[in-house]
């Protein structure tokens, strides 16, 4: 179920959350000397929640996802506390209490977690195999093994020598309302919560993979993968699926929003400037009467139901809110500011310097517990904070040396 990757020793930070009140007596990036101790639930699960849709911005199993109590990221092995704060191991066995040498969250190399979405107090989650599981507590069950193989699948194993994943493996999933809709390869298909077949396998498309946004519980839009971004020139490759009657039907007026908003449709556009795009708005999903909202929207974005977050590509120190309602556009954080005013507290960042010369990367925001986090280039490390850009720390875990987690450290950011 891991993937392993490097481990880069660096101190990260995390956080105790206070208001972003200023004072010009400190800097801005405080360090908080007494980090809590590590510890889990006795039984190793977690909070009873009711999931984590992915409906309203219609993203895969995630960067990361949240429970109500903690919000678990999909990259590294630690989660946070949303209410205090407090960052703890984690990993992915069952009943594990991640406190002693056995857990693989505090093994070297160890630092990857794969995608998974928070349900009911567990996870469903994809094995290296791309079989679905749920796990809760220290209970793990099977719920769902693809063995449907397309032609297409096959087509791209045999003349693939870098092909890695599982004939018949799922590639991504989204819980919706009432159950589980599951993208392998060229073909979906959706499955209850308990691995029911609720749709027939649908291939809309033979001889290319595709992409998929869900629109509603039953009704997902697709494009080839191999289309590009089709802006509002799409060609007539976006279609809908209707996966109760296995329906397809082609819009060549649809457009492949990047986020789909109150009936419109958000998209990006390119620009003469290499990798620079403009952020869009049409109405539909049609894309009607386009307006540009922003120009740079940069590579990496995620939204809340009224705003958008996004760090530009020519400035990717920042990380931007765009308000929906007002228009207005603000900058939330840029590290070059908090970087420029560490002086205070030099001593105590140590290796963390390198996270300050580095850049934000993926941003992503979790509903259920109004929280906004994006990652940073470089390091194991991500800045937490209210979607308004208040409470604001970063986030991470120590390691020493050889790679070894040794505990958490917070740092604060006021201002």
């Amino acid at each position: 179920m891991k993937v392993k990757r490097s481990v880069i020793p660096l101190i990260a930070a995390a956080m105790l959350l206070t208001s972003c009140s200023g004072s010009s007596e400190t800097s801005n990036l405080q360090y908080v000397s007494d980090p809590a101790e590590l510890v889990e639930s006795e039984d190793g699960s977690s909070t009873p929640t009711d999931g984590d849709p992915s409906i309203n911005d219609m993203r895969t199993s995630g960067e990361g996802t949240c429970d109500g109590k903690y919000i678990y990221s999909s990259s590294y092995i630690y989660k946070i506390n949303i209410n205090d704060y407090s960052v703890q191991i984690d990993c992915d066995k069952p009943g594990c209490d991640h406190l002693s040498e056995d857990c693989d969250g505090r093994a070297p190399g160890n630092n990857y977690l794969n995608s998974r979405r928070a349900y009911n107090g567990g996870f469903f989650y994809l094995d290296d195999d791309g079989i679905l599981f749920y796990i809760k507590g220290k209970e793990i069950n099977q719920i769902y093994k693809n063995t449907y193989i397309s032609e297409y699948e096959k087509h791209v194993h045999e003349t693939n020598p870098y092909a890695t994943s599982t004939l018949g493996s799922i590639d991504d999933f989204y819980i919706v309302s009432d159950g589980i809709i599951c993208r392998a390869s060229n073909y979906i298909f959706k499955v209850g919560f308990d691995g029911t077949p609720m749709s027939e396998v649908i291939e809309p498309l033979k001889d290319s993979g595709l992409e998929l946004k869900v629109l509603d519980a039953d009704t997902v839009l697709c494009k080839p993968s191999d289309a590009g971004d089709s802006g509002i020139e799409n060609n007539g490759d976006v279609f809908t699926v209707t996966l109760s009657t296995g329906e397809i039907t082609q819009h060549p007026e649809y457009i492949f929003p990047t986020f789909y908003i109150d009936g419109k449709s958000y998209f990006v556009k390119g620009t003469d400037e290499m990798l620079v795009s403009d952020m869009y708005v049409g109405d539909g999903l049609e894309g009607k009467d386009p307006q540009k909202l922003y120009h740079d929207c940069g590579l990496f974005m995620t939204h809340s139901e009224d705003a958008i977050y996004y760090v530009p590509y020519l400035d990717d120190m920042k990380l931007y809110k765009y308000d929906i309602a007002t228009g207005e556009n603000t900058v939330l954080f840029d590290l070059e500011k908090i970087a420029d005013e560490q002086e205070p507290v030099i001593d105590t960042l140590d290796e963390a310097l390198d996270v300050f010369g580095s850049s934000f990367m993926i941003v992503d925001y979790y509903p259920n517990a109004q929280k906004l986090t994006a990652y940073l280039k470089g390091g194991r490390v991500f800045l937490i904070c209210d979607k308004d850009g208040k409470n604001a720390a970063l986030a991470g875990m120590a390691t020493d040396d050889m790679g070894q987690i040794s505990k958490p450290v917070y740092y604060e950011i006021k201002g």
